[in-house]
C-alpha cells in the first residue's frame, strides 16, 4: 500500500488557510497550562466549561461523615484538613490539621504525629447537612441545619502559601456558635495499634497553648529537638466571621513559634488569597482533559486529580501513605515496596510531571543516604532501600532474606518521569546513578549455579509468607534495570565500563520462575499458593513490561494473572488496581473495568480514600487506579503509543486531550460511535514516533508538511521535530470536539454515605 492510497487527504496549515481556521482551537492546545488559561474562551483547546463539567463530579453529602474516609478534604501539598463530625457529638464538626513534613524529626528515626483540630460547635441538634468539595475551585462549602438555625460555612487551604482559610455565617439560633482549636498531644501511634501499651517514651513532651486577643497559640515540642507550632486567628464575633489557621515545624529550637505568626500575616492569609487560590487550580486541571461514559469512574478520575494537586507539588514534601491528612495509624513513615510508586503512577500520564518533582527532588537530596543503606563493606558502589524510611531515606542495611529490590522499583517511576519528559538531566544525574548503584547491589548478591546462570539468595517477594531463591520481583527489576541503562548509556554517549557487564547479567540471569498451571511463581520452587494482594512476582507484565505480553508471552501472563485474581481472600485495593492495568496491557478493556468495578465495590471509601488493617488510611490505591483508568486509554511501553487500547466495548464515546506518553508527546483523541475518529500528536522532545489505533486512510491536519509511515503491523511512524503536531482525522467524521460526553449513572457519586450515626 502506497501512501497515497493510504492518506487520500492531506490538509497542511502552509497550503490551506480554512484548515488553519477550523482547526486553530486544537493548534493552541500545545501551549502551556498557564498560557491557556489567560487565553480568550475562543481559543480555548477545548469546548469544555470546566466549572460545570467538574461540578458534576464534586463530592456531595446529605448525611453526615463521622471520619476520615467520609469527609470533605482540602490541601495544597503541605497543609491538609480532613473534615467530619465527631462521632460521639454530631454538633462538632472537626477539621483535622496535619502538614505532610509533621515528623518528630528530620531523621531515620522521626514519626508522624498527630497535631490538633478545629471544632466547629453547633449550639442547636444537627438536623441535616448539604455538604461540597467544588473540584474546580478547590474549596469545601457546607450547611449545617440544626433545630436552632443554619451554620454555612467555607474552607480552603490556599494553593500557594500554607494557611487554611474558614469563613462562617450563622443564622437564627445558630449565632451562638463556637470554633476553638484543641491541641492533641504527639505520639507513636504505631505502638498504639500494634504493640501496646504504651510507654512513657512513646509520648512527646506535653504541649502548651496560650491566648492571645483574637489569637490561640500551640506548641508542640519534640524530643529529638524543635517542634510545631499552631495558630488559629479569629476575625469577627458575630454572624459572619472568618478563621484562620496555620502550622509551622522545625526541628532544632522553637523558630516555628515566630514562623507560624508569619504564615498568617501575609496580604493573601489576611484576606484569604480566594481569587489567586482558585487561579491556580483552574490553570492545574486545564493541563489535561478526560471523560467517559461512565459516571462513577470518570468523578473517581478527576477527583484523584484534585487529590494529588492537594497532596503535593514540585518543592513541596513527598506523598506518603497519608499526604497532608494525617490519621492515627500503624504506618508513620516511608513505604518504599509498593505504596509511593502506586501513589505518584498517575501523575505523568495525566500531564503533571511538575507534581512528580516532589518525589525526585527528595530522591535527590538524599541519595548519598541509599548508599549509606548498603552494608558497609558495599557502600563503594551499591546502594539499599529499606521497606520504610523516614524523611531522610535511612532505614538501616538489608537483613538476611529481606526484600532486595526496593530501590530499582522506586528508580522506575523516576525513569518514568524520565520518559515522559526527556529531561536528560535527569537521567544522568539520578536514574543513571542509582541503578548503577542497585544493579551492583543485585551483583553482590548473586551465586552463580552449576547452570552457569546468576541467580539471587533467599529473599521476600513484597509480604509473601514464603522467602525464595530467585523471586520474580527481583530478577524482573534486575532484568529491567541493565535494560534501561545499556539504553542510557547510549543515549548518554557514556563509555561505561559496567557496559559489558550489564550485557553479560541480560545473558546469564535466571529464568523467571513458572508452571504450566498457575504461570509465574514467587520465585525458584515456591509457586503462588495462596491469596496475596501484591503483585510483585509479575512485575515482569507491569509496570516494567519486560517479557513480550501480546506475543510469545501472553499466554503465561494471562494465566499468572487470572491464578492470582482468583484466590481473593487476602486481596487489598490495590490487588484489582493492578489486576486492572495488566488487563488493559493485555488490550482487555472489560477485564480492566470489571477489576475497578470490584475495587469501588468492596475497597473505596465514600470520599474516595482508602483503608488497610484496623481502618488505618492509606492514601495510595485510589491515585494507582487513576493510572488504571489511563492505561485504558493511552500505554506507551514498548515501541509504541497506543491509542485507546482497552476501551470497554460499553464506551461508545471517549474523549481526551493532552494526555502525556513516553517519549515527551501529548496526545488527544476522540472516540465516537465505538471507533476512533481523530488523534493529535504533538512532540515535546523531538523522540521518535510510532502509533497504533489511527484512524484508516485519515485526512491529515500538521504544523508543517508531514509524511506519516504505515507499517506492517498497522503502525504508524510520525516523523514529528520538537514542537510540531499532527492530526489524523476519519475522513467521514464531522463535529468532532473535545468536549464531555454523555455519562450513564448519576453525577456527584461520591461523598455520601449510607448510614450514619442519628443526632
Amino acid at each position: 500500500m502506497n501512501f497515497n492510497e493510504f492518506y487520500p487527504m492531506i490538509c497542511f496549515p502552509e497550503v490551506s488557510m480554512r484548515c488553519v481556521l477550523l482547526l486553530l482551537p486544537l493548534v493552541l492546545g500545545g501551549v502551556s497550562s498557564a498560557l491557556a488559561a489567560d487565553l480568550p474562551a475562543v481559543k480555548r483547546a477545548d469546548q469544555v466549561d470546566w466549572s460545570a463539567f467538574l461540578g458534576r463530579n464534586d463530592l456531595t453529602w446529605t448525611t453526615l461523615p463521622t471520619n476520615w474516609t467520609q469527609g470533605p478534604f482540602v490541601g495544597n501539598g503541605l497543609l491538609g484538613a480532613m473534615i467530619y463530625h465527631d462521632p460521639k457529638n454530631p454538633q462538632v464538626l472537626r477539621f483535622d490539621l496535619s502538614r505532610s513534613d509533621l515528623y518528630t524529626s528530620a531523621g531515620s528515626n522521626g514519626l508522624r504525629v498527630p497535631t490538633g483540630h478545629l471544632e466547629l460547635t453547633t449550639v442547636g441538634k444537627v438536623t441535616g447537612v448539604d455538604y461540597r468539595v467544588g473540584l474546580y475551585d478547590a474549596e469545601a462549602v457546607g450547611t449545617i441545619h440544626t433545630d436552632r438555625g443554619d451554620l454555612t460555612w467555607r474552607t480552603w487551604v490556599h494553593a500557594d502559601e500554607p494557611f487554611l482559610r474558614l469563613e462562617t455565617t450563622a443564622t437564627g439560633g445558630e449565632l451562638g456558635f463556637t470554633c476553638t482549636y484543641v491541641q492533641e498531644r504527639a505520639l507513636n501511634t504505631r505502638k498504639l495499634y500494634k504493640e501496646g501499651p504504651l510507654k512513657p517514651t512513646d509520648y512527646e513532651p506535653e504541649p502548651t497553648m496560650s491566648q492571645e486577643e483574637n489569637l490561640t497559640l500551640a506548641w508542640q515540642p519534640f524530643t529529638a529537638g524543635g517542634g510545631a507550632a499552631t495558630i488559629l486567628r479569629q476575625e469577627g464575633a458575630g454572624a459572619s466571621r472568618v478563621y484562620t489557621a496555620a502550622i509551622a515545624v522545625g526541628w532544632k529550637d522553637d523558630a516555628p513559634k515566630t514562623e507560624v505568626r508569619t504564615l498568617i500575616t501575609t496580604p493573601r492569609a489576611v484576606d484569604g488569597g480566594q481569587a489567586s487560590h482558585r487561579a491556580w487550580w483552574h490553570r492545574f486541571y486545564g493541563a489535561s482533559f478526560l471523560s467517559i461514559p461512565d459516571a462513577r469512574l470518570e468523578s473517581f478520575y478527576w477527583i484523584q486529580l484534585y487529590k494529588l494537586g492537594s497532596a503535593t507539588r514540585a518543592d513541596r514534601p513527598a506523598i506518603d501513605l497519608m499526604g497532608p491528612w494525617f490519621q492515627p495509624s500503624a504506618w508513620l513513615r516511608y513505604w518504599m515496596n509498593l505504596n509511593i510508586q502506586l501513589t505518584y503512577w498517575p501523575v505523568v500520564a495525566a500531564n503533571h510531571p511538575e507534581l512528580g518533582e516532589s518525589l525526585t527532588r527528595w530522591v535527590a537530596k538524599y541519595q548519598d543516604n541509599l548508599t549509606l543503606n548498603a552494608p558497609k563493606e558495599w557502600q563503594n558502589d551499591s546502594a539499599y532501600l529499606p521497606r520504610a524510611t523516614g524523611l531522610d531515606l535511612r532505614g538501616g542495611e538489608p537483613k538476611p532474606g529481606s526484600e532486595l529490590g526496593n530501590l530499582p522499583f522506586l528508580v522506575h517511576h523516576l525513569y518514568w518521569q524520565y520518559r515522559y519528559t526527556m529531561d536528560e538531566k535527569l537521567l544522568r544525574d539520578l536514574v543513571y546513578p542509582l541503578l548503577t548503584r542497585s544493579v551492583n547491589f543485585y551483583r553482590h548478591n548473586f551465586i552463580t549455579g552449576a547452570d552457569g546462570r546468576y541467580h539471587l539468595p533467599l529473599a521476600t517477594s513484597p509480604e509473601y509468607e514464603t522467602q525464595a531463591e530467585d523471586t520474580n520481583y527481583d530478577l524482573s527489576l534486575c532484568r529491567w534495570s541493565c535494560q534501561v541503562l545499556l539504553e542510557s548509556a547510549a543515549r548518554l554517549q557514556v563509555q561505561d565500563p559496567l557496559i559489558p557487564v550489564w550485557q553479560d547479567i541480560l545473558a546469564k540471569l535466571a529464568p523467571y520462575p513458572e508452571d504450566s498451571k498457575t504461570g509465574y511463581q514467587i520465585g525458584a520452587k515456591v509457586p503462588f499458593e495462596h491469596s496475596h494482594r501484591h503483585f510483585s512476582h509479575l512485575f515482569m507484565v507491569y509496570p516494567l513490561a519486560t517479557v513480550d505480553i501480546l506475543g510469545a508471552d501472553r499466554a503465561v501472563v494471562e494465566r499468572s494473572a487470572r491464578h492470582w485474581l482468583g484466590m481473593p481472600k487476602a486481596h487489598a485495593g490495590y490487588s484489582y488496581t493492578g489486576g486492572a492495568s495488566i488487563a488493559a496491557y493485555l488490550g482487555d478493556g472489560d477485564q480492566a473495568l470489571d477489576r475497578l468495578d470490584t475495587l469501588f465495590g468492596r475497597f473505596m471509601k465514600p470520599n474516595t480514600f482508602y483503608t488497610e488493617g484496623a481502618n488505618w488510611p492509606v492514601i495510595e490505591t485510589p491515585l494507582s487506579g487513576a493510572r488504571s483508568l489511563q492505561d485504558m486509554l493511552i500505554q506507551s511501553w514498548g515501541p509504541a503509543i497506543r491509542v485507546l487500547p482497552a476501551v470497554p466495548a460499553a464506551w461508545k464515546d471517549v474523549v481526551f486531550r493532552d494526555l502525556r506518553t513516553e517519549g515527551a508527546f501529548l496526545v488527544s483523541a476522540v472516540r465516537q460511535g465505538g471507533a476512533t475518529r481523530w488523534i493529535r500528536v504533538e512532540s515535546l522532545a523531538g523522540e521518535p514516533c510510532r502509533i497504533i489505533g489511527a484512524p484508516k486512510s485519515p485526512v491529515i491536519t500538521a504544523s508543517k508538511p508531514c509524511v506519516p509511515q504505515p507499517q506492517a503491523d498497522g503502525s504508524v511512524v510520525l516523523p514529528l521535530a520538537k514542537g510540531e503536531w499532527i492530526e489524523l482525522q476519519d475522513p467521514t467524521s464531522n463535529h468532532l470536539s473535545i468536549a464531555p460526553v454523555v455519562r450513564t449513572g448519576p453525577d456527584h457519586a461520591w461523598g455520601t454515605v449510607k448510614s450514619v450515626p442519628k443526632p
